[in-house]
């Protein structure tokens, strides 16, 4: 569809909503009345005469809105292959990535491989050095979400960690080219919002039971028993005989009530002593 249609379509329609508006507004004069009306309804047939002329208008206004998507999700999410790549520029790529979203990542850089595909070449670099695990994450984050294709095929990270929280590392990537590729210097930048790691990974979160006051204040499902159920609330007795009334989602001692299963006759808890949620069952014991 030309342009020059699809404008005039725009136009026509605004000028519809302008007339229609002005319509509305109790014009002083029947004289300017009777002219808007004739205005807007050879504007209507005009615009009826163009949609009659090209049928498929509508759904190429979609087509394009759709295009329009494509094209900023791309700018979102989108990848670029470089035309030409080398360990210089890759080498300085990686010190941009660490200047502007990981500081406090060193490195020591090495070229492992050079690959000549049908398609495609890559050169394959490692990275080994000392860090701390929350910024070998950011540059690990930063480089997969950036726009250059740099693929990571390897992360090996000690196992032990200092007192000053830092591990030994060593991150293989593999960087793309191609003929077809993007000059250097056309990439932008995608500016993220920063990532943080919930929990430290060298610091297990399963360990033994830990005694907690607060806990302790709420019902012990290992000091209970089943009375009785209804659809939505059970009633249990503890050791002292008092009667307790739960409905699901309720708190007790390390976790929640998480289900009646009035069928089955039980009830099922969430609890979380250990570090580690875990489930328990407790059935009405039959006489």
């Amino acid at each position: 569809m030309k342009y020059t249609i699809r404008n005039s379509i725009i136009l026509l329609i605004i000028c519809l909503l302008v007339i229609a508006g002005f319509y509305l507004t109790s014009i002083s004069t029947v004289k300017e009345v009777n002219v808007l009306k004739n205005a807007y309804q050879e504007n209507l047939k005009i615009l009826e005469k163009l949609r009659s002329q090209n049928p498929n208008i509508e759904e190429q206004f979609k087509i394009e809105f759709i295009l329009e998507e494509i094209q900023e999700k791309k700018l979102k999410t989108g990848k670029y292959i470089l035309k030409k790549e080398d360990p210089i520029f890759s080498y300085q790529y990686f010190l941009d990535i660490c200047d502007k979203f990981s500081a406090k990542m060193n490195f020591d850089f090495n070229i492992s491989e050079k690959a000549d595909l049908e398609n495609s070449k890559f050169n394959t670099y490692s990275l080994t050095g000392i860090a701390e695990i929350s910024s070998i994450y950011q540059f690990i984050y930063n480089l997969e979400k950036q726009y250059l294709l740099y693929i990571i095929t390897d992360v090996d990270i000690s196992e032990e960690s200092t007192e000053d929280k830092t591990a030994r590392y060593n991150i293989v990537i593999q960087a793309y080219q191609s003929d077809i590729g993007t000059v250097e210097n056309e990439f932008p930048w995608r500016f993220l919002s920063k990532r943080v790691l919930n929990h430290d990974p060298f610091i297990s979160r399963i360990h033994g039971p830990i005694t907690k006051k607060y806990e302790e204040l709420f019902l012990d499902i290992e000091k209970i028993k089943i009375i009785g159920f209804s659809a939505e609330k059970v009633f249990l007795t503890d050791e002292n005989g008092t009667i307790k009334v739960l409905s699901v989602g309720d708190k007790v001692a390390y976790g929640y009530l998480d289900y009646i299963d009035l069928e089955n006759q039980f009830i099922q808890f969430k609890l979380n002593k250990i570090g580690l949620e875990t489930t328990h069952k407790l059935y009405l014991e039959k006489e």
